[in-house]
Order: C-alpha cells, then structure tokens, then sequence
C-alpha cells in the first residue's frame, strides 16, 4: 500500500500507469467527492490511464487514509 507521510497522519493513494515505458506522460491526480474514497475513480481508470500517469487520492479522513 502506497501513503504519503502528512504531519499528523498519512494519506493513501494509488498509481495508475499503463502508458508506454520509454514516454513520459503528464499525471493527472483525481480527489473524490464528500464520503466516497479512491474506488469512485475506478471506472474512469482505464479511459485515462493509457494516456496519462493517474494519481487517486484518498483525503483525510476517508478510505484508507488516518484522521
């Protein structure tokens, strides 16, 4: 599991990457909406992902992430 280290806890977050490995796209970070976590991103994942590095995020306090 992948967390981003923040002062008074830590964030989760997931890397979605299905570009070619010799490019170097530009990322696009997805934030969920009020009481949903990264998972409301899933479906849009593949759309994106074969273009762009995809960064979904879960806030504080939602999914995965601490208080």
């Amino acid at each position: 599991m992948l967390y981003l280290e923040v002062p008074n806890g830590r964030l989760y977050y997931i890397v979605d990457d299905h570009t070619d490995p010799w490019t170097r796209p530009d990322t696009v970070l997805f934030v969920h909406g009020f009481t949903e976590c990264t998972e409301a991103w899933r479906a849009w994942v593949p759309h994106f992902s074969r273009r762009y590095r995809v960064v979904r995020i879960d806030q504080r306090g939602f999914g995965q992430s601490g208080r």
